[in-house]
């Protein structure tokens, strides 16, 4: 799915495939908006904390994760070390 796509292209085909699926609407809802914040702001962890919550559920974590890979210069700077 994501070979030769961006992380956001990749994420909006995951979106295409979840909404095939019942009770994909927290999951669809939470990756949506980690597209958005991504296209306008830098996440930081209090911007996350208000905007996606502290990552104790399963798409609040998932939608962490891809805004702070999508906001990243780099690899280091993504979190993922």
């Amino acid at each position: 799915m994501a070979a030769a796509a961006t992380l956001a292209e990749s994420v909006r085909m995951a979106l295409d495939v979840l909404a095939a699926h019942s009770g994909h609407e927290e999951t669809s809802g939470a990756l949506r908006r980690s597209l958005e914040l991504a296209a306008h702001e830098r996440p930081t962890p209090e911007r996350i904390a208000s905007a996606l919550g502290g990552g104790w559920v399963g798409e609040e974590a998932l939608a962490i994760g891809i805004w702070a890979a999508a906001g990243a210069h780099d690899f280091k700077e993504s979190g993922c070390r």
